[in-house]
């Protein structure tokens, strides 16, 4: 049953990458706002600084900069995406500031991201594997894998030094065979 406007009643087309059993979502609705708060992961273990409310908004907010038709399952990553990209930088933060037990619950979480469902439904082969190996590394210790994640996912925890040669050995290690 259609309860938003966000909810459209088209059906992807025969070349689409959607499945015709999507749902799809036009972020451009008024309402999407809305429909995006109604579909929010309650299970999703927001990071430290974060919200609810924020994590939304930041989802919404980036599905306004190029408003489209998209299957729902493409909001549900963006918000694990968003919350994943925040454990991410409280991680670093921590290892920054010296502050293992806070490492340790950021490495709790992120232990577990490469399951989250939206992530895993998307992901044509590698990405999570990619981010099983990060956070394997950072378990360790391994800040310069924590930067070269953050500089390869676009994290403001990025410290802007190019890294590079390391992603690609990290890809090289992680998924050897081409995706």
């Amino acid at each position: 049953m259609q309860k938003f406007l966000a909810q459209t009643v088209l059906n992807p087309s025969v070349d689409s990458v959607a499945s015709p059993s999507e749902k799809m979502i036009d972020t451009a609705a008024s309402d999407f706002p809305e429909y995006a708060a109604s579909i929010y992961p309650q299970w999703l273990p927001i990071a430290p600084g974060q919200t609810q409310q924020g994590v939304i908004a930041r989802v919404v907010a980036q599905q306004a900069t190029t408003p489209a038709l998209t299957p729902e399952l493409n909001v549900q990553r963006s918000f694990e995406t968003v919350v994943y990209s925040a454990w991410m930088s409280e991680w670093i933060a921590a290892h920054d500031a010296g502050d293992q037990a806070r490492m340790n619950a950021a490495i709790a979480v992120l232990e577990d991201t490469p399951t989250w469902p939206a992530l895993v439904a998307t992901d044509g082969g590698g990405v999570t594997k990619l981010m099983a190996g990060f956070v394997a590394e950072m378990a360790d210790g391994n800040a310069e894998v924590a930067q070269a994640a953050a500089q390869y996912d676009g994290n403001p925890a990025w410290d802007g030094i190019d890294r590079d040669a390391l992603i690609a050995e990290l890809f090289a290690k992680y998924i050897p065979e081409p995706l």
